[in-house]
């Protein structure tokens, strides 16, 4: 009786999150002196949504993006919607898709947000988002020119981190578009940011140069992380993004050239919250992975529960012994 009931209130919770996100979105629709509504969709890992668009005969494009010579089903998109009421139950579906997927996002990796955001907006704004969306999808790597990086901006678990990276006010106006973005966060509840077309045109071309490629790039790796140490939570988001920043800092400058062994050595270094790297097993796994004989990720694979809590004694060990010798230092 309790496996079930706990199921029940499990769904509950689920449903009151999806009403709670509709009346968001019918609250911003209804606010808007803009009309149009656009649904961006990324479905690169499955789309849930594409015979309810169908079977609506609601009209989609396409969105640009440095993606190679991947098909364009896996490209994401926009599905137009010119009347919100004709359309509802296709509008309530979608919020219910998105809520459902950041719910399982939230302990999963890597999981689909194939559902990304509500954009309120009219129609001639619609036309510049599709020409903008390359632009702000494209890093060009400061030391190699002829080498781009791919920004998945529209993520719901990117954009959060992006605006703290490039910082208002060059955020409000990073689109170029004026619009409202509404996007389901980690919770499953619904988060405004209203976007404003900037007076200058070089302001936006040039609002996140003051922040690293490196810096861009590493916001999926602490997502990952914060999923994967199964530590995300609303209150601390902030603190919790510049730790694992931190962590992932700190791998690379330990030889971590690949994206698993940084997440690997930051989620474990978290995990233990003791110098990692000083234990001499570590120190030589690391010293490996710096001249690309191992991963680091594989190397730690082979370590059994015994061998973990070796290495967390003998650190913990040193960590208690510090304070002594420090205190021995200055009586000498």
């Amino acid at each position: 009786m309790s496996d079930q009931s706990g199921v029940e209130d499990a769904v509950a919770t689920v449903d009151i999150l999806v009403n709670d996100a509709i009346a968001a979105l019918r609250l911003a629709l209804a606010s808007s002196n803009q009309q149009g509504l656009a649904i961006l969709v990324d479905p690169a890992m499955g789309d849930p949504i594409l015979e309810l668009y169908r079977a609506h005969g609601l009209p989609v494009r396409r969105l640009a993006v440095p993606y190679g010579d991947v098909a364009d089903e896996v490209k994401p998109y926009i599905v137009l919607v010119a009347d919100e009421q004709t359309h509802e139950r296709f509008v309530n579906e979608t919020v219910s898709v998105a809520v459902r997927e950041s719910i399982i996002a939230r302990d999963k990796w890597p999981a689909a947000r194939s559902v990304s955001a509500w954009l309120i907006m009219d129609e001639q704004e619609a036309r510049t988002l599709i020409h903008e969306f390359r632009s702000r999808a494209t890093l060009r790597d400061p030391v190699q020119r002829n080498r781009c990086h791919l920004l998945r901006f529209w993520d719901p678990r990117v954009m959060p981190q992006l605006a703290r990276l490039v910082g208002q006010p060059a955020w409000t106006s990073w689109m170029n578009v004026t619009m409202t973005w509404l996007s389901v966060d980690a919770w499953g509840r619904m988060n405004t940011h209203r976007f404003i077309k900037s007076a200058d045109s070089t302001h936006v071309s040039t609002s996140t140069r003051t922040v690293s490629v490196d810096a861009l790039a590493r916001i999926a790796e602490v997502n990952q992380c914060m999923t994967l140490s199964g530590r995300l939570n609303r209150s601390a988001d902030e603190q919790l993004f510049e730790h694992f920043n931190r962590l992932l800092i700190r791998a690379e400058e330990l030889g971590c050239s690949r994206n698993v062994d940084r997440v690997t050595y930051a989620v474990v270094a978290d995990s233990m919250q003791l110098p990692l790297e000083t234990h001499p097993r570590i120190t030589a796994m690391l010293a490996q992975t710096k001249c690309d004989e191992e991963s680091f990720a594989d190397l730690l694979s082979v370590l059994e529960s015994e061998d973990w809590n070796r290495i967390r004694d003998d650190l913990t060990r040193t960590a208690d012994s510090r304070p002594l010798s420090i205190l021995k230092q200055a009586s000498s």
